[in-house]
């Protein structure tokens, strides 16, 4: 059994890969904002393969150590797939935690603790498109940066428009086909 470190296990993209780690017979490390997020994660994955770390990016390299200690297990890997886009009027400073902070505690973390690598997921999304795409662009370039000196490899994974059954309405494809299926007349998108 090999062990992941997963940060956005309680979203669409993170929660679909825990449960696809999990059914393969790996063990999850669960990197999650709140209690309440970690009780929603054992509910839905009952038995101790998942185990939730609850961590901000100041915290995340502490927690994650206390949680690998005395296991001896080392992860196999490091996946961050947890992001803050701003729809729901977060400050900025929430973006900046979840889109650019919590990646680098989680690469250096992944450094020191023998992990084989991390996966960043990021976003096609020119920096001008918004907030959320500005913060991943930085993130980015913060990431580069730091992983140019890293011993392990860092993957960037630039994925464009997800979706799938159990997607959030408010999400681009979903919230497009409720509105073709609506006949709401003229859908105003971007550039």
């Amino acid at each position: 059994m090999r062990t992941f470190v997963l940060s956005g296990a309680t979203g669409f993209l993170g929660g679909r890969l825990a449960a696809a780690l999990l059914a393969r017979g790996d063990a999850v490390v669960a990197v999650v904002r709140s209690e309440a997020a970690a009780l929603r994660l054992r509910a839905r994955h009952p038995g101790n393969a998942l185990r939730a770390v609850i961590a901000a990016a100041r915290t995340a390299e502490a927690a994650l150590d206390d949680a690998f200690a005395g296991t001896g297990v080392a992860p196999a890997g490091v996946i961050h797939a947890a992001a803050c886009y701003g729809r729901r009027g977060e400050p900025d400073a929430a973006l900046v935690e979840a889109n650019i902070a919590v990646p680098l505690a989680l690469l250096d973390w992944a450094m020191h603790s023998g992990a084989q690598g991390l996966v960043l997921v990021d976003t096609v999304l020119a920096p001008a498109a918004g907030r959320y795409a500005a913060s991943k662009a930085r993130g980015r370039q913060v990431l580069r940066a730091q992983a140019a000196t890293a011993a392990r490899p860092v993957l960037n994974l630039r994925l464009e428009h997800l979706y799938g059954p159990g997607d959030a309405p408010d999400r681009f494809v979903p919230w497009l086909a409720e509105a073709c299926r609506d006949d709401r007349g003229e859908v105003p998108l971007g550039s």
